[in-house]
């Protein structure tokens, strides 16, 4: 089994479509919201989260595999991305799931109940800048992920 899957987004889209999430599901808690707070608090725990990742990942290189996919090949090529899974776990994907899998996907479009709008960094209190600065040895390391 792969040491772990992880799909790569470039941290300026990323962090503030996390941060929409984060902001909006605690509105539904809280009379006390602020979107820059929640910009900042994302950020920062994003960039401890990931900073810890590249550097302990090395350690763990070589026992196992790990699966590096593209966000944009997870959503353009889904059944490609599962069968590099599949493959790095030492499964076999059964037709009858590939056909489950490809059934669920032609019912479940992206945008089939609408399109979030979450607005980019700037709603947050941040700015690509900013967000690659905090996310500098990931984009180093992991960079031709994330373009691809």
């Amino acid at each position: 089994a792969p040491a772990g899957v992880l799909c790569h987004r470039d941290p300026p889209t990323t962090i503030p479509s996390l941060t929409a999430l984060a902001y909006e599901s605690r509105k539904m808690t809280s009379d006390v919201t602020c979107p820059k707070e929640t910009g900042a608090h994302m950020l920062k725990t994003w960039e401890g989260f990931m900073g810890r990742y590249v550097r302990d990942r090395p350690a763990f290189e070589g026992k196992k595999p790990f699966v590096d996919l593209p966000y944009l090949e997870v959503v353009t090529d889904s059944l490609g991305a599962i069968r590099k899974v599949y493959d790095a776990a030492g499964l076999t994907l059964s037709d009858e799931a590939v056909a489950a899998m490809l059934k669920w996907e032609s019912g479940n479009g992206a945008h089939d109940h609408g399109k979030f709008e979450y607005g980019g960094p700037e709603a947050y209190g941040l700015d690509k800048g900013v967000i690659d600065r905090a996310f500098g040895a990931y984009n180093k390391r992991f960079e031709v992920f994330q373009k691809a």
